[in-house]
């Protein structure tokens, strides 16, 4: 948002052409980022969403370069309260997110994880819809470390995470104490 607006202001671009040099030069600037640290072997962090198999590329490049990926997925309820979220933040200074951009990263978030979450050396699902942030399950190669019942689990968990649900349940139904496991 900072280099669009100084491309807008000092060089005189129309909102469109600053906006599209903007990005590229974000995407530039983040593919130099991963080199040096694919490079050098240094720890790299990437806050964002990967609603898309192209998304994922990156964290696939670390990867297959030996790196250990570690992954905190934040969920909340639903789209409207992603959408509030937004407009709190906008209003706070922040970027706003047009609704089909909040419902492409939601649902493909989600999508995603379901597919890759074994792929994860280390993973945390948090529930953030509530005041009060809730871990849901901890996993370690895909295998469950810690789960809360599959019964307490919110529906988006249920409905956007299928294949780890049923996991869950899998394990809950064979050990009723599962929950409590622990790697």
């Amino acid at each position: 948002m900072q280099k669009r607006l100084e491309l807008y202001r000092t060089r005189k671009f129309s909102i469109k052409e600053a906006k599209h040099l903007a990005d590229e030069w974000l995407y530039e600037r983040f593919e130099s980022s991963v080199k040096t640290s694919l490079a050098i072997k240094d720890d790299f962090v990437y806050e964002g969403h990967f609603p898309s198999s192209e998304h994922w590329r990156t964290i696939t490049r670390f990867k297959r370069s030996g790196y250990k990926i570690h992954l905190i997925f934040f969920g909340l309820t639903n789209t409207e309260l992603s959408a509030l979220r937004v407009k709190e933040r906008a209003i706070q200074g922040g970027h706003d997110v047009p609704p089909y951009e909040i419902e492409r990263n939601y649902y493909g978030n989600l999508f995603q994880l379901n597919k890759r979450f074994e792929n994860i050396d280390e993973l945390k699902i948090v529930d953030t819809s509530a005041q009060t942030h809730k871990v849901l399950a901890l996993l370690k190669n895909g295998e469950i470390g810690f789960a809360i019942h599959h019964g307490k689990l919110p529906g988006w968990f249920q409905k956007g995470l299928p294949k780890l649900f049923r996991k869950i349940s899998s394990r809950d139904n064979k050990n009723p104490f599962g929950a409590l496991e622990s790697i």
